[in-house]
This record gives C-alpha cells, structure tokens and sequence, in this order.
C-alpha cells in the first residue's frame, strides 16, 4: 500500500498533524488507528496469537507507523528494510511460528 499510494501515507500523517491544532480531527484520527489496529489484530489472531492481541497489535503497529515515517522521510531503504526483518523475527517468537528460510 505504501508503494502503491505514498500520498494517501502522507496525507495521513499531515491530518495527524493538523488534529493537534484542530481537536475537530482528533476523532478521525483515533478512528484511522482503531482500524489499523484492528485489521492488524485480526490477522495476528488468524496467525495464531492469542494472548494480549490488541496490545501486540497496537505495539507493532506503532513500529510499523515509524517506520513508514521514516521511509516518506526518505531513510535509507536497506536500514527500514533491516528493521521490518527483526519486526517480523519478534512477531514469530511471539506467535511461535518457525522462520522460514
């Protein structure tokens, strides 16, 4: 999605932005993350995680925010591509599944 539409990314973090100066926007913006968290916490428990799911949702999704952040800011590609590996390594210790090769 991020490479598909780096606007609406942007767009996004802009209206965060902008609901710290007008609270009117502040419940749309909680509205954007309840749904990412919760499509992240669906497929988690589809996975097979079953303790503290919204928690590891709402955790890994403010690593994942981060890192798309980072990559409109234009970080280096090879360093959040780094990161999203150990993301995803954690993710597999806390769900129990083995890495594939």
């Amino acid at each position: 999605m991020l490479l598909a539409e780096p606007e609406l990314q942007v767009f996004q973090y802009e209206m965060i932005l902008e609901a710290r100066r007008r609270p009117e926007l502040a419940e749309a913006v909680s509205a954007l993350y309840e749904n990412y968290v919760n499509a992240l916490a669906a497929g988690l428990s589809a996975s097979g995680l079953t303790q503290n799911v919204r928690v590891v949702a709402r955790t890994l999704f403010a690593a994942l925010d981060g890192l798309v952040l980072q990559y409109l800011a234009g970080v280096d590609r090879s360093a959040i591509a780094a990161s999203l590996e150990e993301v995803h390594d954690v993710l597999l210790l806390r769900t129990g599944s083995p890495r594939q090769p």
